[in-house]
């Protein structure tokens, strides 16, 4: 199936930070377990809705990009992805972010429990809901 890109526009971007504010919200005010439980198994927090949202599951690709372009080629080789957030405030570039980490923990993780960190989900939902 080709998916049509999303526009990049106000409308669109209104969706993504009423998104953000909602689970923003939900991680400031639950546990550890309650946030991983809900966001990682929550029937609304799907594939179909990240790329409803236009987000892409590009394995953090966009935002070594962005990383590249701020501090220059292959900057992103010395530095972790949740070190490359604290620079990046692009709403769609910290959706993929989102998608990557969602897919990383509910699909891949070894032990996805002991590696979820809501602190880095609050930091990301804070700067897509541009509350930063």
């Amino acid at each position: 199936m080709i998916r049509k890109p999303i526009e990049k526009n106000p409308e669109n971007l209104k969706k993504v930070q009423d998104y953000a504010r909602q689970w923003l919200l939900y991680f400031k005010t639950h546990s550890k377990i309650e946030c991983y439980q809900n966001y990682l198994e929550n029937m609304s927090v799907t594939e179909h809705k990240f790329l409803e949202l236009g987000f892409c599951m590009d394995c953090y690709e966009s935002l070594m990009k962005a990383y590249d372009a701020i501090h220059g080629k292959e900057a992103h080789t010395k530095i972790r992805v949740d070190q490359a957030v604290d620079e990046i405030n692009d709403p769609w570039i910290l959706g993929d972010v989102l998608f990557c980490k969602w897919r990383y923990l509910g699909h891949w993780a070894y032990d996805s429990f002991a590696e979820f960190k809501p602190e880095i989900f609050i930091k990301i939902f804070s700067k897509m809901a541009g509350e930063t």
